[in-house]
């Protein structure tokens, strides 16, 4: 009676001392099972690969179609040269030359993948210079439709980084997927003769309504800065009595009569300036000297100080006082003006200048 099938070729054999008429026929299934194993499921044993000596290209293919290399872990190469892969055809291999790792394209070319530590993106003339050691990133952000530049990872995160180029086109945007792609374009560019580099730095905050713009000699844009309005005494008015003019632009009490006398007079300013520091330029001869600056209410014609008036110190020298922090905004419906008080008994009391200092607002 023949035997159980073997279990990995499925092989019949006749039982030793009986079955005399069947060995013919069971040695030629066990030949023809032999002769077309093929190592597969139901077809032989597996080979171990380390019982097999590679001692030739391996060829991948069978019946003219090509097969992949799939669920391997790694690939191992040794470096060799450059002439060992000559007769390859899209071959990627390590040159022993340099150790980087290298491909032979169908043409005979041969292009580098690693540039040492690193990917060799210049090989693509992509980005250079230390992009790749440092691990900086560029990049696209689909939901803002922005394209980015950023360091590399420092305290957890990635800061943005400088840009260098010439010109630069801007174009107006239109989110994806408005038909129609803008021609027009302004363009941002250096001057031909730059005659030293300068960085411009934008506002901190839009101004609350429509500003000049000026710029700093450190590079500061801004809407507002500090300007200075001279006001000669010559121009002004008022009581003159007991008032000489010992220089152009300026009066002196030069004694006689007596009481109090006020010198004023207006000024102009654009509106919404901002008065911020009104300086008096004075010799005090004797008595008490008080400077102010007035606003009055065109509706109703009161006028009152603006903040709290200056008073002259001691010492008969030309000096200066002044007050700050006055934030005064200059409006429609008021006049401002400026004025010094004295008494007329008090000679050798001199004004020689007054500077308001203001800016156009916030």
């Amino acid at each position: 009676m023949p035997q159980s099938p073997t279990p990995n070729m499925l092989l019949v054999s006749p039982t030793p001392g009986s079955d005399p008429n069947a060995w013919g026929t069971i040695l030629n299934t066990l030949h023809a099972l032999v002769d077309s194993h093929t190592h597969l499921p139901g077809a032989g044993v597996k080979v171990p690969v380390g019982a097999l000596q590679w001692d030739a290209d391996l060829i991948a293919a069978f019946a003219g179609t090509a097969y992949a290399l799939t669920g391997t872990k790694a690939i191992d190469f040794t470096p060799t040269s450059q002439a060992s892969v000559a007769a390859y055809s899209s071959a990627v291999f390590t040159d022993s030359a340099d150790n980087n790792l290298k491909f032979r394209n169908s043409a005979g070319q041969i292009v580098r993948i690693t540039n040492g530590a690193t990917l060799d993106v210049t090989s693509v003339g992509g980005f250079g210079g230390d992009y790749a050691s440092a691990g900086a990133e560029a990049g696209f952000t689909d939901g803002a439709d922005t394209y980015y530049f950023k360091q590399q990872v420092g305290a957890a995160v990635r800061q943005f980084a400088r840009m260098q180029s010439a010109d630069v086109d801007l174009y107006e945007y239109k989110a994806h997927p408005a038909a129609g792609v803008p021609t027009n374009r302004v363009r941002l560019q250096s001057p031909a003769a730059l005659a030293a580099s300068y960085a411009l730095t934008l506002l901190p905050a839009l101004p609350a309504t429509t500003r000049p713009l000026y710029v700093t000699a450190a590079g500061l844009i801004l809407s507002s800065v500090d300007e200075i309005l001279d006001i000669s005494p010559m121009s002004g008015f008022g009581n003159s009595a007991g008032i000489t003019s010992p220089a152009v632009g300026s009066f002196a009490v030069s004694g006689g009569g007596g009481g109090a006398v006020d010198w004023f007079v207006p000024f102009q300013l654009p509106i919404g300036a901002r008065i911020k520091t009104v300086t008096w330029y004075y010799k005090r001869g004797a008595g008490t000297l008080t400077f102010s600056l007035r606003a009055k209410t065109l509706t109703t014609g009161v006028d009152a100080d603006v903040g709290t008036p200056p008073t002259s110190a001691a010492g008969t020298a030309y000096t200066n006082i002044s007050q700050t922090s006055i934030n005064k905004t200059v409006v429609v419906t008021e006049s401002l003006y400026l004025r010094w008080s004295y008494s007329v008994a008090d000679p050798g009391n001199h004004l020689h200048a007054v500077q308001l200092t203001y800016d156009r607002g916030a």
